[in-house]
């Protein structure tokens, strides 16, 4: 704790408003973040934006997905564009209090530091509002009042009364919770394995309404595609049964049901490339991961 109230003193120093001002080293970040929305903005959806994850993928990667796919979530949510920036500043340094953490603290207490880390060091920033330190705050709060640092709880709700102010999640961090979430379960996370993106988007499924937000879960299943462009797929259904492919097109009003092209039989052996749309093939089922380009 005291070393918190340390770094605290620390970050209302002149010395970290030079940092975080607009010729110090963030002042690159607003820049990021406009090449980013109207990147984003111009996509219908997610398509193979988070189809490949690396799984020595880096801090800074881990932060623009973050990034990328919470400025999709805003858009679905008809955020204004003033508040987009901010969201997207939020999330690209929502982590960045990491920085300031031993390497040796893990667990509870690592989550609890870098929350607060990050939003002191963002909130003493000459303009807290453009890099949104509560997204740093509140990245791993839950509805349920289970999540840290303060054990908030939420109200499933986009809409938020005046009242509520302050004792619930911000929109910015609820929103920046499910993204960080999601590339987390993609990355692999605390020792766990990288789970392929339909699996991601089941456990983010299951867990809306308690740990997230049920409303931006909702939003966000609109826009982040089951199976990614580009991503390897296996039949599993009776027909064509450990067939396997690759997502070659993904459908804006139906991001579970791609157009796949079929490379390898249920032996292994390759086939004539076959295309096989699943909002026509209505039977057929499919899985990601299976396809070893090496066979």
């Amino acid at each position: 704790a005291q070393s918190i109230k340390d770094f605290k003193a620390a970050f209302a120093s002149d010395a970290i408003r030079d940092l975080t001002g607009m010729h110090g080293p963030l002042a690159n970040v607003q820049k990021a973040v406009q090449e980013i929305v109207e990147e984003v903005l111009t996509r219908p959806r997610l398509a193979g934006l988070t189809s490949i994850k690396n799984a020595d993928a880096g801090l800074y990667t881990h932060s623009v997905d973050v990034c990328v796919v919470a400025v999709m979530i805003g858009r679905a949510l008809g955020i204004p564009h003033v508040r987009m920036t901010q969201l997207a500043a939020g999330c690209l340094l929502h982590d960045i209090g990491k920085a300031f953490l031993d390497p040796q603290t893990t667990g509870a207490r690592a989550v609890r530091e870098h929350t607060t880390l990050g939003y002191e060091l963002l909130r003493n920033s000459p303009d807290p509002d453009i890099l949104a330190p509560y997204v740093a705050f509140e990245h791993h709060e839950h509805q349920d009042g289970t999540g840290l640092p303060r054990h908030l709880i939420g109200s499933n709700r986009i809409e938020r009364a005046s009242a509520q102010y302050g004792s619930i999640p911000t929109l910015v961090g609820e929103i920046g919770a499910v993204a960080n979430a999601y590339d987390n379960l993609l990355s692999g996370h605390e020792g766990q394995p990288p789970l392929p993106p339909d699996q991601a988007l089941r456990s983010i499924y299951a867990d809306a309404g308690t740990k997230y937000n049920k409303a931006i879960v909702d939003a966000f299943l609109h826009v982040v595609p089951v199976f990614p462009l580009g991503m390897e797929i296996t039949v599993v259904s009776p027909r064509l049964k450990n067939y396997k492919g690759v997502v070659t097109r993904v459908h804006s009003n139906r991001l579970d049901r791609p157009v796949v092209t079929l490379v390898y039989d249920a032996l292994g052996k390759r086939i004539q490339p076959q295309q096989v749309d699943l909002t026509q093939e209505t039977d057929l089922r499919i899985q990601c991961g299976g396809l070893h380009l090496g066979h």
